[in-house]
């Protein structure tokens, strides 16, 4: 993101900020809250821009960055793959329905 892009991010986050306080007050930490919607749109726009390039490309998420389920799912559902590097990310990208997955652990 460029300084500008996130400059015009800030309205939608200072809307976000009361919402997020009450689900914050709401749970016990560690607390992770993703926007569905802004995955979906990320993944769409870096397809977008290989496909423009004339590139052909594969998306794969890395279920180390963030391994959770909801998360995963949603990738999925958007016709990426999940990159796996142990026996328990790969359980999570099965119970995901990941019908793509690499696995790029150091045994292989």
């Amino acid at each position: 993101m460029t300084p500008d892009s996130i400059q015009r991010r800030l309205p939608d986050i200072a809307r976000l900020i009361p919402r997020m306080q009450k689900i914050a007050d709401a749970h016990p930490t560690p607390l992770y809250v993703f926007d569905a919607q802004e995955v979906r749109n990320s993944m769409q726009s870096f397809r977008e821009a290989f496909e423009q390039a004339g590139v052909p490309v594969e998306i794969f998420y890395a279920v180390k960055s963030n391994p959770y389920g909801g998360l995963l799912r949603t990738v999925v559902a958007e016709h990426g793959g999940l990159d796996v590097s142990s026996q328990r990310e790969l359980r999570l990208a099965l119970a995901a329905d990941a019908p793509r997955i690499i696995y790029t652990g150091p045994g292989k």
